[in-house]
């Protein structure tokens, strides 16, 4: 099915099934960061026979809530998005860590151009839904992430998902952790896809 316009979480899911169809994937493993973290683990939770193996990299206000600092300094962005405001959160939150400068452009130009499109996002899961994940789950934070707390995700991670394992890469910040931390990274994916 072709989906001219993603409205609401139903629509966001099917589309990702869509595309699952369209490469004539039965079942894949999953990794996706941020958001894209919240929707993989909605998409597990809708269909688990379509998700092999799951991996979580510094998943946004799905196990724990943002942290107060950080919903103070996104608000700008939220209320009016723009390149300028973009720039100086992500700056604030990687703190002088090195980040991917076509990343930054690439997002920036979003900001900029596409203001007015809001991200469908999945309600924050039930503990219900969460114990009835079946596959394997990393979910990797970013020891340096101001997006939230660490500990409380690590804590609730354990909590609603016992099975799931849990790695701290310690130099890495939210917005920097797919860059920065490269090779740490692909050592914990090639783990946890194996």
């Amino acid at each position: 099915m072709i989906r001219e316009r993603i409205r609401d979480v139903d629509d966001l899911m099917g589309w990702l099934a869509d595309v699952l169809d369209a490469l004539g994937v039965e079942s894949a493993a999953v990794v996706a960061h941020s958001y894209g973290a919240m929707v993989a683990l909605a998409f597990a939770i809708r269909n688990p026979a379509r998700v092999d193996r799951l991996v979580l990299v510094d998943p946004n206000s799905y196990f724990a809530g943002f942290r107060a600092g950080y919903l103070v300094r996104a608000m700008p962005l939220l209320l009016r998005p723009n390149a300028a405001r973009l720039r100086a959160l992500v700056d604030w939150e990687t703190a002088g860590t090195p980040i991917d400068s076509d990343w930054l452009e690439l997002v920036v130009f979003g900001a900029e151009h596409f203001p007015a499109t809001k991200p469908v996002v999945p309600q924050r899961p039930r503990a219900s839904e969460l114990s009835g994940i079946q596959c394997p789950m990393t979910v990797v934070l970013a020891g340096r992430s101001r997006v939230h707390d660490i500990r409380r995700v690590e804590k609730s991670v354990r909590k609603s998902v016992p099975s799931a394992r849990t790695v701290v890469l310690d130099g890495a910040t939210h917005y920097s952790v797919p860059m920065t931390s490269a090779t740490d990274l692909l050592d914990v994916l090639d783990d946890a896809l194996r």
